[in-house]
């Protein structure tokens, strides 16, 4: 071995010696989220923030896949729904289904697209 490969490996054996060091040393118990509100506010706001946001990539996926005309919304035929159903959805009265209605309509109603749901059958 000549000096410069030992080099290297006292080296190595120091890295090694400091990431066995860090890893034992004590770590700060979390605050549970009951004892600091502000921390559990601050939870559910950014659970809130991606639950809405994959509600948005989930809804914006959906009409992507039912846009028959490429318009970015939905119409009654599109969505294989009958008029009715499709009123109750159509929040402006447009005649079409956009991104902001679809997830408007699945927040207040989680199975709102679902094929055994009053509202979709009518």
């Amino acid at each position: 071995m000549n000096i410069l490969e030992g080099i290297t490996q006292v080296g190595a054996i120091i890295n090694t010696t400091r990431d066995v060091v860090e890893a034992l040393k004590p770590r700060p118990k979390p605050v549970p989220l009951q004892a600091d509100p502000g921390a559990a506010e601050a939870y559910k706001c950014a659970v809130r923030a991606r639950f809405l946001d994959e509600l948005n990539r989930a809804s914006a996926r959906f009409i992507e896949l039912r846009d028959l005309d490429g318009n970015g919304s939905l119409d009654p035929i599109e969505l294989e729904m009958g008029q009715e159903a499709f009123a109750r959805l159509d929040t402006n009265g447009d005649g079409e289904i956009s991104l902001s209605e679809l997830n408007q309509a699945c927040l207040a109603n989680p199975n709102v697209l679902n094929g055994d749901n009053p509202i979709v059958n009518v």
